[in-house]
């Protein structure tokens, strides 16, 4: 196991550095967070997909949280069984998670596919996003499609301001 993933916070509490975002995540993690859409965005090792997956492990259980490590991986067939899949609840908690880390990298057609699924997710779902600040100025500079994605989620930005590894 990596040292970053044997250290890696597990609750929100454990979270150092990103006071706001945690915040505001948990506002929403209390409202409810199936039928959201999420976009986590700050610089690089400020913990977005450590949010990502602590937020979804408020809804769904290990097993139903679905993760794309890069949003290149999005094709046809991906999305194809996410639509499947968005609308079978799952076991124990109930909920469907599908985090999308390095969202930037996204390409117009996804961005256009997921402008039709983010209009129509069910109550139990929710969608995470996570990008870089740098990448996300670059997904609206070539994108045109990327604006109205955006507008279907809670932005929820991490600060640059988190503590550096080597003060933890």
């Amino acid at each position: 196991m990596s040292l970053y993933e044997q250290y890696r916070p597990d609750t929100f509490g454990a979270v150092l550095g990103q006071d706001k975002a945690v915040s505001q995540i948990e506002r929403l993690c209390a409202a409810g967070l199936g039928g959201r859409a999420l976009w986590i965005s700050g610089a690089s090792g400020t913990g977005k997909t450590t949010l990502a997956r602590i937020a979804a492990g408020t809804i769904a259980d290990d097993f139903f949280v679905q993760e794309y490590d890069s949003a290149d991986q999005l094709s046809g067939p991906e999305f194809d069984s996410i639509e499947r899949t968005m609308c079978l609840y799952g076991m124990g908690k109930g909920g469907r998670v599908f985090i999308i880390n390095e969202a930037h990298g996204l390409r117009k057609s996804a961005t256009r596919r997921f402008l039709g699924i983010l209009e129509r997710i069910p109550s139990h779902v929710c969608f995470i996003f996570t990008t870089t600040k740098q990448g996300q100025d670059q997904l609206f500079d070539d994108n045109i499609d990327a604006s109205p994605l955006l507008s279907r989620c809670n932005v929820v930005p991490n600060t640059a301001g988190g503590l550096p590894l080597n003060t933890v």
